[in-house]
């Protein structure tokens, strides 16, 4: 039997300074989604709403990685 242990945490292999530039690129991600879509609904363009939720694809599979 193996005496190593797993950590079920998220961002647990990642680094401290690896960490803080995850948070900081899904935060701009998600602040760059929001302005595209509240754009797209204020201008009323299908293109700019579906490429924000195409955008907040991106942004779950950057977290995901």
């Amino acid at each position: 039997m193996s005496a190593h242990l797993h950590s079920s945490g998220a961002l647990s292999g990642k680094s401290g300074v690896a960490q803080g530039r995850l948070i900081v690129v899904v935060m701009l991600n998600l602040l760059i989604t929001l302005a595209e879509l509240a754009g797209g609904m204020l201008a009323n363009s299908l293109a700019l709403v579906s490429d924000a939720v195409h955008n907040f694809g991106d942004t779950l599979s950057i977290f995901v990685a």
